[in-house]
């Protein structure tokens, strides 16, 4: 595994998270899950066409699962979900319903591939797909209740500090915090959901990788459709 992490953010302004419904392998929190028969309206900021085109193809590849919902490309300010493509500024996405907190409609979702190269299928997808999750209101599977990395403590804040300049405090929020059962829904932790994204193994007390998920798992799959498909 190569031991460079894509690294992911999702941003919460809303509530707090970590006073954190079990119901369950992705983990979602259930304040900022949207109703069921919502249109999700997604505009386009900037980005080259063709790849505008592959995010949106990736980002559909949600709706048979979660078919109350609707997705809405729009060209206008009445969108829900404002996406950019900032080289070198991370993937990142605010967290569900947090988007609806937004009255300056500043972005809510960056890809943050290189603009001199062409993007793989695969990464594309990889990437689109974990972020639309983040909208859905789908947290990192790593924080899941359920989620227990034997993560080695002292390398993780070494790692990060040194590849993404973040202090403990970042790190602990981003990386090792788990959510509270009260406040989330989940299943058992899948090391394969498209939610998971990989863990080389030196950051394990076990030292052993993590794949994470480069496509939706069964799992993923099943969550969905229980939280936003038809009853």
């Amino acid at each position: 595994m190569n031991d460079l992490i894509n690294v992911c953010i999702d941003i919460i302004r809303s509530i707090d998270p970590y006073k954190k419904d079990s119901s369950g392998a992705i983990a979602s929190i259930t304040e900022l899950m949207w109703p069921k028969g919502t249109t999700i309206k997604i505009r386009f900021l900037e980005g080259d066409p063709n790849v505008i085109t592959k995010v949106k193809e990736k980002f559909n590849l949600w709706l048979p699962l979660a078919s109350t919902l609707k997705f809405e490309y729009v060209d206008d300010d009445s969108a829900n979900v404002f996406v950019t493509f900032k080289e070198n500024k991370g993937h990142w996405s605010w967290l569900g319903k947090d988007i609806l907190n937004n009255p300056e409609k500043k972005p809510t979702m960056n890809f943050g591939w290189p603009h001199d190269r062409q993007i793989p299928d695969e990464e594309i997808e990889r990437v689109a797909v974990h972020e639309m999750g983040h909208t859905l209101g789908f947290i990192h599977e790593q924080s899941s209740p359920k989620a227990d990395i034997g993560w080695d403590e002292d390398k993780v804040y070494d790692y990060y500090k040194r590849t993404q300049n973040w202090d403990r405090e970042k790190t602990f929020f981003n990386v090792l915090q788990r959510y509270e059962e009260p406040v989330t829904q989940f299943t058992e932790f899948d090391p394969t959901s498209i939610m998971e994204y990989p863990i080389p193994g030196f950051l394990r007390k076990n030292g052993q990788n993590i794949i994470g998920g480069n496509k939706l798992s069964s799992m993923d799959k099943k969550f969905a459709t229980e939280k936003y498909g038809n009853p």
